[in-house]
Parts: C-alpha cells; sequence; structure tokens
C-alpha cells in the first residue's frame, strides 16, 4: 500500500514538473533548427517503456523547456502538455508499442483515453510493430496520420553470445513480471522437463509483482508451487538487476521461454536474440512478427479477450524441442537481431522523422 502510495506521489510531482516547464516554454521561442526533443527520460532500468526513454536521452537528450519535438511514449508527456505545446508549433510523435485490452483489463478503453487523446493530435505515429498498429487501430480507431513502424532495438554491440557449456540446460524467463501466466505454467511444466533432463533448471530474471489474482507474481508464491511441484532445487530467482548488467544475466539460460499471451514487441526477446538465444513463445500478438525462424511457437489463440497459457506437459514438450534446435535456432537468433534490430537502425529512423518534422516534410 505504501509502494502505490508512494508511485502515485512520485507521478503526481512529475506531472507538476511537466506542467511548470509548459508554462515556462510560452516565454521561449520554439527552434525549428536543431532536433531538441522533451521526451521525459528516465535515467536507469529494465522494462519497455523505460530502456526505450533511457535510449531517447542517450541519442537525442532531453530538452524541458526549448523543445521543438515531444515524444510520448506510453503517454509519460500527458495529453494536456502535448496540446499546450502543438498551440506554440512544437511537433508532437507518439510512440506506441501497446495499449490495454479487454484480456487484461475490462477498463481497457478508460485506461486508453490519454493514448486516444495525443493520437488524435500527433503529427507522427511511431507503432512498434505491425501487431501494435494493428491493436491501436481495433481499439483506438483509423490511423489517418503519418506513421511509422519502428522495433525496439538492441546494442549488438553489448549484447553478444557467450560461451556456454555444451551440456548445461537452463530455461530462462527474463523481464518484469507482473502477470502470473508468464511463470506459473513454467513452473509447472518442470517435472515433465526433468524426467528427461534431471538436470535442467529454471532461471527467473527480473523483478516480481506483488499483486491480486492474475496480477499475483510474488517470488514467494513462486516459490511455494515450486516447493508443491517438486521442482524447489531446479528453480533459481535473480530479481534484481541492470540494463548494463542484462547481457551476463542472459547468460545464464541456454533458451529463453516468453509465455505472455498478446505479448507486443518485448525488449527482452530481441536482447537474448543478440546473445544468441532461441526462444519459444505463444505464437500470437507480435512475437511470431520478430521471432521468425529464431524459436518456435506454441500456437496459442490469437484472442484480444481472453488469456492462454499452455498445459505444462506440451510446453515441457516444446522446451526439450527447442534445448535440441539450440544451436541452429540460436544461431538464427543473432542473425536475425543484427540484421533488424540493430541500435543504428532505430536511431536513423528517428532522425528521419524528426528532421522530416521539423522541416514540415511528410514522412
Amino acid at each position: 500500500m505504501l509502494k502505490k502510495a508512494l508511485n502515485l506521489i512520485s507521478q503526481i510531482i512529475y506531472s507538476i514538473k511537466l506542467y511548470i516547464m509548459e508554462m515556462l516554454s510560452f516565454f521561449c521561442k520554439v527552434s525549428g533548427d536543431n532536433i531538441r526533443v522533451n521526451h521525459g527520460a528516465v535515467s536507469s532500468g529494465i522494462g519497455g517503456p523505460v530502456v526505450k526513454l533511457s535510449r531517447m536521452q542517450h541519442f537525442f537528450p532531453n530538452e524541458s523547456l526549448r523543445y521543438n519535438i515531444i515524444y510520448s511514449v506510453s503517454a509519460k508527456i500527458p495529453p494536456l502538455i502535448c496540446t499546450s505545446a502543438r498551440k506554440r508549433g512544437v511537433k508532437i510523435v507518439q510512440h506506441i508499442n501497446s495499449i490495454f485490452h479487454p484480456a487484461y483489463r475490462s477498463n481497457y478503453d478508460q485506461l486508453n483515453e490519454p493514448f486516444r487523446q495525443i493520437y488524435n493530435i500527433a503529427d507522427h505515429i511511431v507503432f512498434g510493430s505491425d501487431f501494435a498498429k494493428k491493436g491501436t487501430e481495433r481499439y483506438i480507431g483509423k490511423c489517418s496520420t503519418p506513421s511509422t513502424i519502428i522495433y525496439n532495438a538492441v546494442d549488438t554491440s553489448h549484447f553478444t553470445p557467450a560461451k556456454k557449456n555444451p551440456d548445461r540446460f537452463n530455461i530462462l524467463a527474463i523481464g518484469v513480471h507482473y502477470i502470473r501466466h508468464r511463470i506459473e505454467p513454467l513452473i509447472l511444466s518442470m517435472p515433465h522437463v526433468n524426467k528427461m533432463y534431471p538436470d535442467a533448471k529454471l532461471i527467473i530474471a527480473g523483478p516480481l509483482k506483488d499483486g491480486n489474482g492474475i496480477f499475483d507474481c510474488s517470488q514467494r508464491s513462486f516459490e511455494q508451487l515450486a516447493e508443491k511441484t517438486g521442482v524447489a532445487n531446479n528453480t533459481e530467482f535473480y530479481p534484481r538487476y541492470t540494463q548494463e548488467e542484462a547481457p551476463q544475466v542472459i547468460a545464464h539460460g541456454d533458451i529463453l521461454v516468453h509465455l505472455k499471451h498478446m505479448d507486443w514487441t518485448p525488449n527482452t526477446v530481441i536482447e537474448a536474440m543478440a546473445c544468441g538465444m532461441p526462444i519459444l513463445h505463444t505464437g500470437n500478438g507480435g512475437l511470431p512478427e520478430i521471432v521468425g525462424q529464431a524459436g518456435l511457437s506454441l500456437n496459442l489463440p490469437y484472442d484480444w479477450d481472453n488469456i492462454h497459457a499452455p498445459e505444462p506437459e506440451h510446453l515441457a514438450e516444446k522446451i526439450i524441442e527447442l534445448y535440441e534446435l539450440r544451436n541452429e535456432k540460436g544461431e538464427a537468433a543473432r542473425e536475425t537481431a543484427v540484421d533488424r534490430f540493430d541500435l543504428k537502425v532505430w536511431v536513423k529512423k528517428h532522425e528521419e522523422i524528426f528532421e522530416g518534422l521539423l522541416n514540415s516534410k511528410t514522412i
């Protein structure tokens, strides 16, 4: 409860700061010469929006006052600020990699409202994938604004394949875990995996969020499930790591299993691919679009209304199948990451959008 209150206070302080800076901006001339982006950057952390904003800060340092472009990721720069700035001639770029939908939230339409308000006034939309565009048009509205698809990116010189023990069998689940079906089926599948590979381990890396129902991802609840299932000795947790440490954490795994239903284009999957790790995924959402031949699909239903999870025995079979193909699929993963998701492509496409808007060109 205290943590939620502190988060709310932090958000209020952040919003007040934005409003003050926007009011001060009325006394500043909007510069049209150089790229000056207000994106409300964060300095560190893991998770999709955090990584994107950290990357924006590195290549396009945040300008909180004399900015000529707003780049709003997940409505971090709120609609009121975007509307006010647009009246001053500031160009609005909205990044949408995900939106809310019925499978996860019954009040999805209400939660999408800030996205919708920016969407309707933006000068350019950056979609994180073709799937993100389809989801947005389904739940927010047809896109009539110029748009570009820019996949999440990875620094392929930082995320590189590591030398591994060829006889090791470690199954990795990595990211910010806040939805239970990302982890629970994996733990339940481990007895079936251990029948064939007794030394196989499940490694759960990243923050585990407390919650209720489908959002109960406390570490203790998963430890209890592992104990009940008889795989506690084959299950390890790495609940904290930084983005800088991520390649070393990924190196603990031999295959990555990503079970979030209808997920978008998660950074963790792309980063793991850059490290030469094959991916087992749901087969729905944006995962087939980014993984391609670099892994295997569970072929779960493409369903906006209901969450689907694999049966433990079937999941174990696919885990073993991918493990036995890990060298071939791992090579494909690295090649795909270098060819499609390298950071240089991400930077170049954003530069083209920003420069085109400042030059009043249509991208």
